[in-house]
């Protein structure tokens, strides 16, 4: 364990995030203290709180412990030493159900925190819509970690080129420019891809579509939105995890 915290620590440098400029309207706050991979205790005009990052999920540490647990919460405490000042990005919602401020961080040499955390593989891509405004960049990260093996990827990864359990516990159709959704059951953590084929045979490309990684429950949820000319009728949805793959069928009403 302890020659792994070393390596944690040494790939600060190596596998930080791209340098990027932190939005013009991020909110700037003082680090008191990193709690694990993904969640840090700061200090906003003088009131104490707890940010969770948005659109990661980092393995925990602690009493019960998770694989690479203690190497993520090492690598975000010397990305994020108490005292430093960090730039807090809101997406769409404020707080989750905890009271914790939902948050992208970054330090304020440009370092995107979520980004730099899944790029060295102390994290995986966890996405809840509708704060998704970084979610294409954070599965590069992702898939960047992924093939090169590095970090819990390359330490812990489970082969989900085996069958997972999955099942499509939800499908709602829309007419004509309506939302349509799609939810599915399977393992935790694991990255899933969905093809919504229209009643006229043609894939979709609608933003909304991408790929997800469920949540710790198994839940994975897509939302999308019907084009305002497909044809209605019986259109079908592929949803695939790991290495299984359910087909279900969804009802395009006339509008």
């Amino acid at each position: 364990m302890a020659s792994r915290l070393l390596v944690a620590l040494l790939l600060l440098v190596g596998c930080a995030a791209p340098s990027r400029a932190a939005p013009p309207d991020a909110q700037p706050a003082v680090v008191v203290s990193v709690v694990d991979g993904d969640t840090l205790v700061v200090l906003v005009d003088d009131q104490r709180e707890v940010v969770r990052l948005i659109g990661i999920n980092a393995p925990e540490h602690g009493r019960d412990p998770e694989c690479f647990g203690e190497e993520a919460a090492a690598f975000a405490a010397a990305l994020l030493p108490a005292g430093a000042t960090v730039l807090l990005e809101r997406d769409v919602t404020d707080r989750d159900q905890f009271g914790r401020l939902l948050r992208y961080v970054w330090t304020t040499d440009g370092t995107f925190v979520n980004d730099a955390l899944v790029r060295g593989g102390y994290a995986r891509v966890s996405t809840f819509p509708p704060d998704v405004r970084w979610t294409a960049a954070l599965l590069e990260a992702e898939r960047a970690a992924r093939e090169t093996q590095t970090g819990l990827w390359g330490a812990c990864q489970r082969d989900e080129t085996t069958e997972v359990p999955l099942e499509i516990v939800a499908v709602i159709g829309a007419p004509p420019g309506g939302r349509a959704m799609v939810v599915a059951q399977t393992a935790p953590h694991v990255l899933c891809t969905i093809e919504y084929v229209t009643p006229a045979g043609t894939r979709s490309q609608a933003s909304g579509l991408g790929a997800r990684r469920s949540d710790d429950g198994g839940r994975v949820m897509w939302t999308w939105n019907i084009g305002p000319s497909t044809r209605p009728g019986i259109g079908r949805v592929t949803v695939s995890c790991g290495a299984a793959q359910v087909v279900a069928t969804i009802a395009i009403a006339p509008a």
